[in-house]
C-alpha cells in the first residue's frame, strides 16, 4: 500500500498530497523532461498535472491505488499518466503535426 493512501482515506488530502509529492516528484519531473525539454514548459506541464491529480480530492490517484488487481506497478501507471498529459499539453500548445505537411517537405 502506498504510504500516502492512509492519509487520503482519512480525509487528510493535504497531508496525502505532500506525501505523494515527496515520494514521486523526481519520477514525475524525469518523465516530463523527456517530452518538455524547456524548463518553463516542464513547469507548466507539472502545474497542470498537479491540478488534474488533486481534482476531486485526488480521486484519480485514490481509484488507482485502491485497485485490487492492478495490471502494473503504481509508478509505471504514473509515468503513463504523466506521458499522456505532457503530450496533450504539447498538442494543445502547438497543435498536431500533419503527416501531409511532413510529406510536402520531402524531396
Amino acid at each position: 500500500m502506498e504510504a500516502w493512501l492512509p492519509a487520503l482515506l482519512q480525509g487528510q488530502t493535504d497531508a496525502a498530497w505532500d506525501q505523494f509529492l515527496a515520494r514521486y516528484r523526481r519520477l514525475i519531473f524525469a518523465a516530463i523532461r523527456h517530452y518538455a525539454r524547456d524548463h518553463d514548459d516542464g513547469m507548466d506541464v507539472f502545474a497542470q498535472l498537479c491540478v488534474r491529480l488533486r481534482a476531486d480530492d485526488m480521486r484519480r490517484l485514490r481509484v488507482r491505488a485502491e485497485d485490487p488487481a492492478p495490471r502494473a506497478q503504481f509508478s509505471t501507471w504514473l509515468v503513463a499518466v504523466v506521458r499522456n498529459h505532457a503530450i496533450d499539453w504539447i498538442r494543445q500548445r502547438d497543435g498536431r503535426r500533419s503527416r501531409y505537411a511532413a510529406w510536402q517537405q520531402l524531396p
